[in-house]
């Protein structure tokens, strides 16, 4: 079979048994390597130091299935969009449909005849490699960037996704925890330089964001602590019977925070306490 530019690369085998890997021998005019793997941990450890094109997985490879791998990997690796081929021996419909709905780029039903195999991966090769050049030709253009929030970095990362619609990510992340995510939709022919573009875009779109509500909780932070001492200070008169004084302080406090129910409730119970005392 003439495969054309598709390139010989990496495949990754998860299955429970020998038959999926033996299929997969018929593969090795298109890839350099068929590596057999046992499950999701042993996927994701082994891709921190190479990228597949190419994952088979059987439906039932482990407990949790196929579908948690995929979910699995991308979370690991957000900006490949390396695909899925299921394998199950269930060929019913809503199977197919589940394992496409769950990120999938295809799908085959045991037996599995070689030949389609190969004419299936060959096909989702193909689909991807266009793309894929133009990704890696925009990714190094693309920026990465940290603000500081307290002494606390908020990275902001944007890269080109191939998928069967691809798009530009933007991901805001404190640490492990996501905090924004951003996604624009490109066509399958856009060229490098748009793709740079509309990254630039969207990542600079996002650090504004970002910026703009560091300010805004630094800002609340300093009209918070003024408001919080007036607070406390006037805790410390009321518990000394000083009404008066409490009452000015919390006054002062509520124009700080107007919002505030706590220094509203206080107020009330300060005038209460006034009235009884005629004053």
């Amino acid at each position: 079979m003439s495969l054309g530019f598709v390139e010989r690369a990496r495949l990754y085998v998860v299955d429970r048994d020998l038959q999926l890997r033996e299929s997969a021998l018929s593969l090795r005019t298109l890839f350099e390597e068929i590596a057999p793997l046992d499950d999701a941990s042993t996927v994701v450890s082994r891709s921190k130091r190479e990228s597949p094109q190419l994952v088979i997985v059987e439906l039932d490879a482990e407990p949790r299935g196929a579908l948690h791998l995929i979910r699995t990997y991308r979370l690991a690796f957000p900006d490949r969009e390396t695909p899925f081929l299921v394998v199950s021996p269930r060929p019913d419909d809503d199977t197919h449909i589940r394992c496409l709905d769950g990120g999938a780029a295809d799908y085959l039903a045991k037996p599995i005849a070689p030949r389609l195999l190969l004419a299936r991966v060959s096909a989702i090769l193909r689909r991807s490699q266009p793309m894929r050049r133009v990704v890696e030709a925009a990714r190094p253009r693309l920026r990465r960037s940290v603000v500081d929030v307290n002494g606390r970095p908020i990275s902001i990362e944007t890269c080109v996704v191939h998928s069967a619609e691809p798009f530009v990510r933007t991901i805001v992340r404190a640490g492990e925890r996501e905090l924004v995510r951003r996604q624009a939709k490109l066509d399958a022919t856009t060229s490098s330089d748009e793709l740079d573009a509309i990254g630039q875009q969207t990542h600079t779109e996002a650090e504004r964001l970002v910026r703009e509500r560091v300010r805004a909780l630094r800002d609340l932070q300093g009209t918070a602590r003024p408001q919080r001492r007036l607070f406390s200070d006037g805790v410390e008169h009321a518990l000394a019977g000083q009404w008066s004084e409490a009452l000015a302080l919390w006054e002062q406090a509520q124009e700080l925070d107007p919002d505030d129910g706590a220094v509203q409730a206080n107020i009330d119970v300060a005038r209460q306490k006034l009235a009884k005392q005629g004053r």
